[in-house]
């Protein structure tokens, strides 16, 4: 069973007239403080600062217990504040606020935003004995992250993981359980209060949202957090952003981690440019453009080219006429385009493309004998196709 863990409020409390608008409620963030007043740590790293109201919190629990000479850093990629864009207000703008109107003491808090974790992780250096991951809570997310800053932690650093019911709480925002995944997948002490009766209304029958583990086997925690970049991924991150993590993995951790990176990044890419929505925008806007830059032409005139030749009418694409086995021609014409034979076509002298309707096995021996460029529609777009059954 998890071990649980004194929820402490008053620091919060203690802000008292301070305006704080913090990404944790008072009962998570109670349970945070309860951590830092049983570990008492000398080096905090907070992934995920949004409006800092969160930071403010730990600032003040940190000088509560007499550890105001505890290192403080904080980063997070956006520098603004993610949900009031436009407004000006910076990343982590509370906690200026809270030191300007002495809610709190400066400390030695460091705040790092615009970069991703790789690019200043040196800077904040070893030795961190208590992370928090709060970011995206999608994979691949903090995962990535984690796999950052695992080199960097102590022996006994304490993770905390927010956010761990977040798939449950908000039924329009699916596919947020990837600090649910690492706080489960992770060997070691765990803290978690399954149910407490001062928890906040708003808890989904008293289950908490937030956890924390230390890690007791490393070896066998990077064997594992690298095999679940295999799950799924919700987003896909830039060419760049992987590149800045594979570099950084590349110098911590033995090659055999970075080669299963680098193939798990080729699957979640083809994945993604199949299943996601953007992904499937993009195969269908790419399918269209290939109809528009040449001739195209349907091989194959039965009922599966039919399907195919309506759906591309419907996405704006073109066909300039249909393909058929020399042989096999009956009609010269069909829904108003002509009908040419394989040899035919390739007696036309202008740049063409066949797009092979056609599921014959030597349907596509004989296209590459002739040397005329051809497509096969991806299965997603077939799958497309397939609904114009009965057009």
């Amino acid at each position: 069973m998890y071990n649980e863990i004194e929820n402490w409020y008053e620091p919060a409390d203690e802000l008292g007239e301070f305006t704080l608008v913090a990404e944790m409620t008072r009962w998570e963030s109670g349970f945070l403080c309860g951590l830092l007043k049983k570990f008492k740590p000398k080096k905090i790293l907070e992934v995920g600062v949004a409006g800092g109201g969160t930071s403010v919190i730990i600032r003040k629990a940190l000088e509560m217990l007499g550890l105001s000479q505890t290192l403080h850093f904080s980063g997070d990629l956006s520098e603004e504040y993610y949900r009031k864009k436009g407004s000006g207000l910076a990343t982590g703008y509370q906690y200026d606020v809270a030191c300007e109107k002495k809610a709190i003491e400066r400390g030695n808090h460091t705040l790092y935003t615009g970069k991703y974790l790789p690019e200043y992780i040196d800077k904040v250096g070893g030795d961190i004995d208590f992370l928090i991951l709060d970011t995206v809570h999608s994979a691949p997310g903090e995962l990535l992250d984690l796999l950052i800053v695992l080199p960097y932690l102590s022996e006994s650093a304490v993770i905390v993981f927010h956010d761990l019911a977040t798939d449950h709480q908000n039924n329009f925002r699916q596919s947020v359980s990837i600090n649910k995944c690492l706080f489960d997948c992770l060997d070691g002490q765990k803290y978690f209060n399954v149910c407490g009766n001062d928890a906040d209304a708003d808890m989904l029958y008293g289950y908490s949202d937030i956890g924390a583990a230390v890690i007791s086997n490393r070896d066998d925690c990077i064997r594992d957090l690298f095999s679940m970049l295999g799950l799924p991924w919700a987003y896909m991150p830039s060419d760049r952003e992987l590149q800045i993590y594979q570099e950084k993995y590349a110098a911590a951790y033995d090659s055999k981690y970075i080669e299963l990176f680098e193939l798990l990044v080729k699957v979640q890419k083809h994945t993604w440019k199949i299943n996601s929505l953007e992904g499937r925008k993009n195969l269908i806007s790419d399918f269209k453009k290939g109809t528009l830059e040449k001739k195209a032409y349907l091989y194959g005139n039965g009922k599966r080219g039919k399907n195919l030749y309506h759906y591309i009418k419907l996405i704006g694409g073109k066909i300039d006429g249909w393909v058929v086995s020399d042989g096999h021609r009956v009609e010269e014409q069909q829904d108003g385009l002509p009908i040419y034979t394989l040899s035919e076509l390739g007696e036309l002298d202008e740049e063409k493309l066949i797009i092979v309707a056609s599921t014959f096995a030597d349907v596509i021996e004989n296209i590459e004998k002739s040397g005329i460029d051809y497509c096969l529609p991806n299965p997603f777009i077939i799958g497309q196709m397939l609904q114009y059954e009965n057009v």
